[in-house]
């Protein structure tokens, strides 16, 4: 009998492993700004990333040429953790700027540059 309640747990278990490992992505982002650069060569998109019940949402800013396919990737720039407000805007000198309201301990990427395009990157309290 034994023997029996052990083969009926393994079996469950690896039914149920297949039925994970078969789910759709969890993982999703929804968008919450386009902006295309001046010369249109880039284009940045702030998204919230949503990792599911067991992971906090997170602000997330990824760049791309003119022409590339929005994916369902994490940013490619900047990642926050625990920042409620994120703006990004091009700048008169062609950079992308990354506005946030929380502290460099909230960021964890900031990239400075892609594709030859600048980042610049400025925490802002006063954010709204």
């Amino acid at each position: 009998m034994k023997k029996l309640t052990i083969f009926i747990f393994i079996f469950i278990f690896l039914i149920s492993s297949i039925f994970v490992g078969c789910a759709p992505d969890l993982i999703s982002n929804e968008n919450v700004k386009t902006i295309n650069s001046s010369d249109n060569k880039y284009f940045a998109v702030l998204f919230k990333r949503d990792g599911g019940a067991t992971t906090p949402n997170s602000l997330q800013v990824s760049l791309y040429k003119k022409g590339a396919k929005i994916n369902n990737d994490k940013g490619n720039v900047f990642i926050s953790n625990r920042i409620d407000l994120v703006d990004i805007e091009w700048n008169d000198k062609g950079a992308l700027v990354v506005k946030y309201n929380g502290s460099d301990d909230d960021v964890l990427k900031k990239i400075t540059s892609k594709y030859n395009a600048k980042i610049e990157y400025i925490s802002d309290s006063t954010l709204k």
